[in-house]
């Protein structure tokens, strides 16, 4: 599945389109508008049928102007991550799950490349 989301640029005046080849939702900007935070899930159909099961979920994040995509959380089949919220810019907390267990929330870093 392919979605776009479209930012417009106050500065410039023009939208931005960043294409996502990834099934996503949630998206949440960081405190200081550099980037987005989202889940993205993974399916897999279920038999013969076009029904598909939800196996896994994690966070990504992406700079403002639609590079730097970066998935922050490899938890593999059962995980699933969801509601990323930024402490800081660097910051966030999020939920996970894995499988039908309790929910629990995880303290997530962001380092910074030089």
């Amino acid at each position: 599945m392919e979605a776009t989301i479209y930012i417009y640029d106050l500065e410039q005046s023009l939208f931005i389109s960043i294409p996502f080849t990834l099934d996503n939702y949630e998206h949440v900007w960081s405190p200081d508008g550099s980037k987005i935070a989202f889940v993205a899930r993974e399916t897999s159909r279920l038999g013969e049928t076009h029904l598909e099961k939800i196996t896994n979920s994690d966070i990504w994040i992406v700079d403002s102007d639609g590079n730097g995509l970066t998935n922050l959380t490899t938890t593999g089949q059962g995980y699933f991550e969801s509601s990323p919220i930024w402490i800081d810019y660097q910051t966030m907390i999020i939920e996970q799950k894995l499988n039908n267990e309790e929910t629990k929330n995880v303290v997530l870093t962001i380092s910074q490349k030089q």
